[in-house]
Formats: C-alpha cells, sequence, structure tokens
C-alpha cells in the first residue's frame, strides 16, 4: 500500500496505514458539521499571528481570505470531502493548501491539533446551545401567548389521574412557561461555564510563541481564555460538554409531559374510556383509603400510592393502564 497524502502522522512508517484502519480513523462523516467553527478558529488564529509579528501581514491575509474561500466550497456542497484525510481539519488544511500554496503551512504555528480540536468542539457546543437556548424562548413565548388568550377559561385541574379543583387555561399554560425558565437556565449556565477558550494551551503545555490568547479569546466571543492549559485540552473538555448535554434531559421531557398530559385527561375525560381507566384504580387495591388530600374529591387507594403515582406519573399509569388491558384480553 501506498503512503497516504494526509502525513499527520506515522511518518516513520514505509506504507500507509491499512484500509480497516483507515475507516477506524475517519471522522469526516460527523465532524465535518464543525467546518464553519474550525475555520473561524483559524481565521482567528491566522490574525492574531500576524498581528503578533509571528507570522508576515501577507500571509496571514492570504491564510485567511483562503478559509473563506474553503468555507464557500462547504457552504455550497462543491467541497470534496475526503475519508483518507481523516477529519476536517486536515480536509480544511489539504485544501487551503491547494488554494493559496505555501503559506498554508504557517497556519499551525503556534497552534496544536489538540486545542485546535478542543476549540472547535466548544465553539460547536456553543453554537448549539445558543439554538437550543433560543428554541426555548420561542417555545415560552408560544405558552405565554396561550395563557394570556385563556386567562379566564376555567379547566379542571389534575391530581393523581384524577379531575380535582378548577384552574384556568392561563394557569396550566404558566406551569410549562417555569419548566422551560428552569430548562432555559441549565442551558445558560453550561454556556457560561463553557465558554472559555482553549486556543494556545497547545498540545498540553502551551507554545514558545509570543501568541496573544486575550486576542483570539475576545475575536471568537469567549469570555477569556482558560486559565490552565492541562483543563484546557485534556479535563475540562469532558467536563462541560457533559453538562450542556445534562441540560438537555430534562428540557426533552417538558415536551413529553405536555403530550402525555394530553392523553390522561383525555382518557379521564371522556367517558367509556375513562370509567375503565377509574375501574384499574379500584382494581389495583382491594379497598380505597379515606381522603387523604387537601382535595375532597381526591381518591388515592394504598396500593396505588405504593406504586408511585403521588406526583401523577403518567407514563407509569399508562404501562400499568396497558398491562390490565392485555390481562383482560388474556381471560386472567
Amino acid at each position: 500500500m501506498t503512503k497516504s497524502q494526509n502525513q499527520m502522522w506515522g511518518g516513520r512508517f514505509a506504507a500507509g496505514q491499512d484500509a480497516i484502519m483507515e475507516a477506524i480513523n475517519a471522522s469526516i462523516g460527523f465532524d465535518q458539521r464543525m467546518a464553519a467553527q474550525d475555520i473561524q478558529g483559524s481565521r482567528a488564529h491566522a490574525a492574531m499571528l500576524g498581528a503578533a509579528g509571528i507570522i508576515s501581514n501577507s500571509d496571514s491575509e492570504a491564510i485567511r481570505e483562503g478559509l473563506l474561500t474553503v468555507l464557500s466550497e462547504i457552504d455550497s456542497g462543491d467541497f470534496p470531502f475526503r475519508v483518507d484525510l481523516e477529519d476536517i481539519h486536515m480536509n480544511v488544511e489539504q485544501r487551503l493548501k491547494e488554494v493559496i500554496g505555501e503559506p498554508a503551512g504557517r497556519l499551525h504555528t503556534g497552534r496544536s491539533r489538540n486545542d485546535q480540536v478542543a476549540t472547535d468542539f466548544r465553539l460547536w457546543v456553543r453554537d448549539q446551545t445558543d439554538g437550543a437556548i433560543a428554541g426555548i424562548e420561542a417555545l415560552m413565548k408560544a405558552f405565554l401567548q396561550q395563557a394570556r388568550a385563556g386567562a379566564d377559561w376555567v379547566m379542571p385541574g389534575f391530581t393523581h389521574l384524577q379531575t380535582a379543583q378548577p384552574v384556568t387555561w392561563g394557569h396550566h399554560m404558566m406551569a410549562y412557561v417555569e419548566m422551560l425558565a428552569r430548562d432555559k437556565s441549565r442551558f445558560e449556565d453550561a454556556r457560561r461555564r463553557m465558554n472559555e477558550s482553549p486556543l494556545g494551551a497547545a498540545a498540553l503545555a502551551g507554545t514558545s510563541f509570543p501568541i496573544d490568547r486575550d486576542m483570539t479569546a475576545a475575536a471568537l466571543g469567549f469570555d477569556r481564555p482558560a486559565a490552565n492549559s492541562l483543563d484546557a485540552v485534556q479535563i475540562a473538555i469532558s467536563r462541560w460538554n457533559i453538562s450542556a448535554a445534562r441540560a438537555s434531559a430534562p428540557c426533552t421531557s417538558v415536551v413529553c409531559r405536555r403530550a402525555g398530559n394530553l392523553v390522561v385527561r383525555a382518557i379521564s375525560l371522556c367517558n367509556p374510556l375513562g370509567s375503565v381507566f377509574n375501574r384499574l384504580v379500584d382494581h389495583a387495591a382491594e379497598e380505597k383509603s379515606r381522603c387523604c388530600g387537601i382535595d375532597p374529591g381526591e381518591d388515592r387507594p394504598d396500593l396505588w400510592r405504593q406504586c408511585g403515582f403521588d406526583d401523577g406519573d403518567e407514563r407509569l399509569a399508562a404501562d400499568l393502564f396497558q398491562g390490565h388491558a392485555r390481562g383482560q384480553r388474556a381471560g386472567l
């Protein structure tokens, strides 16, 4: 096998990597979505190198303009992504070399693959977080509009899957606004935690070039450079992205909860299905406990409560309902 052109590593080997290993190493199939962030980070780095006198201003300008050409090719769908170049970083750099020639090789001055990847990923997750925050805000506005429209529309409230005290549609809608506000704050907190620039940390211990980390951090919209180089490229990358992922989980549950509530309320309010559901509750306990809540109409069987339905767990209720229905069909 002939040697591959992407000698980012393995220069001492006489032959190129095996095709199986090439397929395992290639990440271009999914990290190409970070193309805009990779080019954004590289343009900021090139501008800093020129301003600091580390490379000439003409080389800095050529690199930055060449990267814009590469980005336009990617945006138009004309960019030929190559698996043999493994990832988006090598694909962009190889194309930049084809576009502007020899100055492209100076782009990595004072920068390692480690801080480049850490910066790209942080920029991408930050953009996704901003998109999530914008989406939550739009959904909150929709619930607020519903709340205003139905501020005086009376509807039954539900507790333990049963009709209870009357509330208004507006009050019901505002409950989801409160849930979403908490979800938004989680994303905002995750964004604050991640908004430090790893650029300049290099492989793990910085660089001897007189780089200006404050300049690149400001150009990329970060609050500040990361304080510790090891943390920036080795430790923090496995922390802040988890924080962003954790912020997503409760947010999705709000939408699921809304859909589940609609189903449970439909079952409870429709006579035939509602009576079947109530019989299931009766069947779940040998006898019902006396009222133990503020609502005089509240009916809470002990076994029902022990099964975990204190908080109106619609999913558990649906599972129990389906299990009961299957048992009835089987003659159990």
